[in-house]
């Protein structure tokens, strides 16, 4: 009961759009988050798609190999893997470019062909229930790891 009176405080004095913009941030975090878990190994560690590193799953972003200025591409499981921070954040079109080879490696010209078509199409979503769902089944993924929870 009180967040939704938080909630109706953001929408009252900042606006429908920044209420908008901040759920669907939180669903692109804990979809980040559950790509991150699946693809950990049950001691933890993620391998960077772009650089190779192992970096523990909640050190390391969830990258996405098309921009999250797409919509149609922000939440969709072939764009988003494990990437170390420095590539993510610095890395620049050297890490960009050694993603897509370790991309095409992975799922094949042709889902990265999906990729590309979808950048050009809007979905739209519920992000207050994909979030929930994200949250759920990364808490699932902790436990069978044996992450804490």
């Amino acid at each position: 009961r009180g967040i939704h009176i938080v909630l109706a405080l953001i929408v009252f004095y900042f606006g429908w759009r920044i209420y908008r913009e901040l759920r669907e941030d939180n669903c692109i975090q804990a979809f980040c988050k559950l790509r991150r878990l699946q693809e950990a190994t049950y001691n933890g560690y993620c391998r960077c798609i772009s650089c190779g590193a192992l970096v523990r799953w909640d050190e390391c972003d969830g990258g996405h190999w098309l921009s999250r200025r797409y919509r149609g591409t922000e939440i969709e499981h072939d764009n988003v893997w494990p990437q170390c921070r420095q590539c993510n954040r610095h890395g620049g079109q050297e890490a960009h470019n050694q993603y897509s080879i370790e991309l095409e490696k992975k799922i094949g010209k042709n889902r990265i062909a999906v990729l590309e078509a979808m950048k050009v199409v809007y979905i739209k979503r519920d992000y207050r229930e994909l979030t929930g769902r994200f949250l759920v089944m990364g808490k699932k993924i902790r436990k069978e790891k044996g992450f804490e929870v």
